[in-house]
């Protein structure tokens, strides 16, 4: 499996993991306390990627990914 995939979409930090055959994108919309699938091939498209260090840096206190994530995070 590839490393995540960090970024922000519409403002609101995603997270993008990849594996084979599949691709999984979670995303904390609207101030929520909590991760939640979002659609994949929208942030694919329209996401703004950002370093691990610029995600952590402009999204500093988000709470641990989901364990169906299946990726590696802070």
């Amino acid at each position: 499996m590839a490393d995540p995939v960090y970024g922000s979409f519409d403002g609101e930090p995603f997270v993008l993991a990849k594996g084979p055959g599949w691709i999984k994108a979670w995303s904390v919309r609207d101030g929520s306390s909590s991760w939640a699938r979002v659609d994949d091939a929208a942030v694919s498209m329209e996401g703004r990627v950002l370093s691990k260090a610029a995600f952590d840096a402009k999204f500093p206190s988000l709470p641990l990914l989901p364990e169906g994530c299946q990726c590696r995070t802070r």
